[in-house]
């Protein structure tokens, strides 16, 4: 018999902790945001329905937004350099999540999170292309 585990801890547990890395589970949780501000996911909704889905996604998705501007800047630069492996591709990554700015904080963020994670983003990027002599993660 298959226990059901609460909507948010059951998306946590088997979906997110699939995706490597803190960056690319806020990229993904932007992706599931609809434009009315809902999301949606199909395996969810089909189990937890629409409602539950959306808040339970909303959870998790404050929760990694917050994890991320509270991890040091140096873990997020390893996170980089490690998951996609190129400067391009990175300075990619991260021109596309200030570009999309406003689907990656959830609307019920503090107003301040929208400049704090844009300052963020674009820490990262000069950090990503500081040569490796100028740049020490562990001091980041």
């Amino acid at each position: 018999m298959m226990t059901l585990l609460p909507a948010a801890e059951d998306f946590s547990s088997r979906t997110l902790a699939s995706i490597p890395g803190s960056l690319h589970r806020l990229i993904y949780l932007a992706g599931l945001r609809g434009e009315a501000g809902t999301y949606s996911h199909w395996g969810m909704e089909h189990i937890y329905g629409e409602t539950t889905t959306s808040d339970a996604i909303a959870a998790c998705h404050l929760r990694v937004l917050r994890d991320v501007l509270r991890m040091p800047l140096g873990e997020l630069l390893a996170e980089l350099r490690e998951n996609p492996g190129t400067v391009e591709a990175a300075d990619g990554i991260l021109s596309d999540m200030r570009r999309n700015l406003t689907r990656l904080v959830p609307a019920a963020a503090p107003k301040l999170v929208h400049s704090h994670l844009s300052s963020v983003l674009v820490s990262l990027r000069a950090l990503i292309h500081a040569s490796p002599q100028d740049s020490n993660p562990q001091a980041a």
